[in-house]
């Protein structure tokens, strides 16, 4: 499925690519009923069911907080090859993630980090309070405003605990892998979240390569290099 500028899907117009993954793509798009410029998140039928697709929105629209960003409407609808899609649009942010904004050596700034994280730690405080566990946390998906303030973005596999319990996660970013999902509990919780927090902020403290480097040399054994990691440091 290929999508180019200028295309048409339901009530938005592609205007630029942003960003893509293995979840579909992200396109500045106008929502040309209400000429209002959107970041369009697009995922095809095959990537998961429309369901749990919607269940982003859904988690997303849960809370509501200026350090979270703002879902404004999800649906169904054909592709103009016809292929079906699922449609998330939320807030456009012209900086874009804090990945856009690192210095030459690819870290962030005592007081810039700082500030982010203070931001973040504000919306993640809220999205827990409505019993929503990010489990996704990382530089992509920090998001600056046009002040320089953090948001928290991409509902892609949070989940919701009424009671705040551990729950089952739909998928684990495995760079992020909190001692919890890589021991073999596979259980996540508010305490996922803040170890995510964690790596995010030693990856943007010490370069956005670190940790992840680890991961890209042998992916296969990384959980298994962790896990040793994890208990050598609890035996200190």
């Amino acid at each position: 499925m290929v999508f180019n500028k200028g295309d048409r899907i339901y009530k938005f117009e592609l205007e630029m690519k942003l960003g893509n993954g293995s979840f579909g793509e992200v396109w500045l798009a106008k929502d040309v009923n209400i000429d209002k410029e959107v970041a369009l998140k697009i995922l095809p039928s095959e990537f998961s069911t429309i369901a749990k697709q919607l269940e982003e929105a859904k988690n997303g629209k849960k809370v509501s907080h200026r350090k979270l960003l703002e879902i404004y409407y999800a649906d169904v609808a054909k592709a103009p090859d016809g292929t079906i899609v699922t449609l998330i649009a939320q807030a456009y942010q012209k900086r874009g993630t804090i990945e856009n904004n690192l210095n030459s050596h690819n870290f962030l700034p005592l007081p810039d980090l700082l500030k982010v994280l203070t931001d973040v730690l504000l919306g993640l405080d809220y999205l827990h309070n409505g019993g929503v566990i990010h489990n996704d946390i990382k530089p992509s998906n920090i998001l600056l405003d046009e002040y320089g303030n953090g948001i928290l973005s991409d509902y892609g596999i949070s989940s919701y605990s009424k009671d705040k319990t551990p729950v089952s996660p739909k998928n684990v970013y495995r760079i992020h892998g909190a001692p919890e999902t890589i021991s073999g509990a596979q259980q996540i919780s508010i305490l996922t979240d803040i170890y995510q927090l964690g790596c995010t902020a030693y990856r943007l403290a010490n370069g956005i390569g670190e940790i992840k480097n680890d991961f890209l040399k042998d992916p296969i054994n990384f959980d298994t290099a962790n896990a040793y990691a994890l208990g050598d440091w609890q035996t200190i």
